[in-house]
């Protein structure tokens, strides 16, 4: 549900953090990639966002570092952040030039902002074992992205899954939330959106059954 012009604000946080908790998105993801990590383990999220993954991620391992470049999204961080997470407000690049020391897993999902094909060598010097990217379900992106991984020799092993990630919403909000995520596309697009909407009466749901690709990626 994101576009390039997306930015964290006050509105959208509210129904993002509506959603999770209503469709319990983040919590049915977190039960897929917490099994990949050990409770003594460090785990880094690029472009945490709201950090709403790593609620559920955080109790499966010693430390969470969250790097957010976004004010509002940071301001929600702060607010529910816990003793073994360490938050950091600024960009990929400038986390980079601090020179810390390698975290043992990389977490990549949505608003991250960052693809893989771009930045595999920079990424993976932010880890000791794994890369967990978790992106929107697109079998020509995840093709290429395959390739690449082929080409380049890295180990790594893949998964599709389909969760629910429904949007309740008051009924006068319904037009504004599609303008926000998805002014972008073609009226057809839109219209489509808009029969995704069931009315509840005194509120609307709008249906998503979102498609995700999770890669785990081996060190480089």
């Amino acid at each position: 549900m994101q576009n390039k012009l997306f930015e964290w604000n006050e509105e959208n946080i509210g129904w993002f953090e509506t959603s999770s908790k209503y469709s319990k998105f983040h919590e049915n993801l977190a039960s897929l990639i917490s099994p990949i990590l050990d409770n003594n383990s460090t785990v880094i999220d690029v472009g945490a966002g709201l950090g709403r993954l790593d609620q559920y991620i955080r109790d499966h391992c010693r430390q969470m570092i969250l790097v957010e470049p976004n004010k509002y999204a940071f301001n929600y961080l702060v607010e529910t952040k816990k003793e073994n997470q360490i938050l950091f407000n600024m960009t990929f690049e400038e986390y980079l030039e601090l020179n810390r020391e390698p975290c043992d897993y990389l977490l990549l999902s949505f608003f991250s902002r960052m693809e893989i094909e771009d930045n595999l060598e920079r990424l993976s010097s932010l880890c000791k074992k794994k890369i967990i990217y978790v992106r929107n379900e697109n079998h020509d992106s995840n093709d290429t992205l395959i390739k690449y991984l082929n080409d380049r020799g890295a180990e790594f092993k893949h998964f599709h899954r389909e969760i629910d990630f429904s949007q309740p919403l008051k009924k006068d909000d319904v037009e504004k939330f599609i303008e926000t995520y998805y002014g972008f596309k073609s009226k057809s697009t839109k219209q489509k959106m808009r029969e995704c909407i069931i009315d509840r009466g005194d509120h609307c749901i709008y249906k998503n059954n979102k498609q995700i690709s999770i890669f785990i990626i081996e060190k480089i």
